[in-house]
């Protein structure tokens, strides 16, 4: 047991070792987190370097990762530029309009084991169903397809 957690710690090192050079490169990256194997649960993705900016992480549920990586690569892109703000509407990055929520609650947990020193925000973008209604409304279709950390 013990040489697995070592092993698992020394993986994990190696792992933020090399996430820490992407976004030396790039200036964030996106890690996807996937629902295990038969189990319940929506997956998700997170940008992890934008807090090194001063500015919030950004998150995505319920999406398949290409599509999420897409979202959230283009939205930290813009959030350089603009920061992104609870309660704004995203209509240019995708074919719907993208709701911003704060998400306190959001699970950006390489974020927060990248950067212990800081206090990580996170940004929630969130999409329409197929009839526009979004996670909240009282007509949003798809049940918990996206969970909502706010």
């Amino acid at each position: 047991m013990a040489g697995t957690h070592h092993g698992d710690a020394g993986a994990r090192d190696a792992a933020d070792q090399h996430n820490l050079r992407v976004i030396a490169e790039h200036g964030w990256m996106v890690q996807s987190v996937f629902p295990a194997r038969g189990g319940n649960g929506a997956p998700f993705a997170y940008t992890v370097g934008l807090t090194a900016a001063g500015l919030p992480e950004l998150i995505v549920c319920g999406l398949p990762a290409d599509i999420a990586g897409h979202l959230l690569n283009t939205a930290a892109h813009r959030s350089l530029g603009a920061e992104l703000r609870p309660g704004e509407a995203l209509d240019e990055i995708a074919s719907v309009p993208l709701r911003v929520v704060d998400a306190p609650t959001a699970p950006v947990t390489t974020a927060h084991r990248l950067y212990p020193d800081r206090t990580v925000r996170a940004l929630q973008l969130v999409w329409p169903d197929l009839h526009g209604h979004y996670p909240g409304d009282d007509r949003w279709s798809l049940g918990d397809a996206q969970p909502v950390h706010a």
